[in-house]
């Protein structure tokens, strides 16, 4: 009789740990966007002076991640994408990572006019990239940063362009 509860127990588990999470609206501190299902927000936190939010792409082998900070202040972008920059390389992740980044170059994120610096990585044998886009609105500066394994874009794409296109400012 146990062995038959545990392998209900077990199964049960299984069942419902391999269930895509529900779409979530975060709206928070003027900021709409929506976490799309098969997505999950990991972490979110109001700091008073900023905010952070990271949302994953559900499964154990999902590499797709974008995260969503500001701080409520004006600050030169150019500088906060730096800044980013190098906490990156300090961090113990990246740190053998063979972390490269391109230049900031002007670009938009959802039709804001914003700046970005394109990055590479290899994690594991496995290449990755990504993008921190840096922008300020209604006077808070805010920094977007989003990156995947590259064999993993056709699969993120659908929705990092969800998240994009919700994301919203008013």
């Amino acid at each position: 009789m146990q062995r038959i509860f545990l392998l209900i127990l077990f199964s049960t588990l299984i069942f419902y740990s391999c269930e895509e999470n529900p779409e979530y609206k975060f709206n928070e501190s003027g900021v709409l966007l929506t976490s799309p299902k098969g997505w999950s927000v990991v972490d979110k936190e109001d700091f008073g002076s900023g905010y952070y939010l990271c949302i994953e792409k559900d499964g154990f082998d999902s590499s797709a991640v974008i995260s969503f900070s500001w701080v409520n202040e004006s600050l030169n972008v150019k500088d906060y994408i730096e800044n980013y920059k190098d906490e990156l390389k300090d961090n113990i992740v990246y740190k053998n990572s063979n972390l490269t980044f391109e230049p900031i170059v002007k670009s938009e994120y959802n039709k804001i006019e914003s700046y970005s610096s394109r990055f590479k990585f290899s994690l594991l044998s496995l290449d990755h990239e990504g993008i921190l886009f840096s922008f300020i609105k209604n006077g808070r500066t805010y920094i977007i940063f989003k990156q995947e394994a590259i064999e993993d874009k056709a699969k993120n794409s659908i929705g990092f362009k969800e998240i994009e296109e919700s994301f919203i400012i008013q």
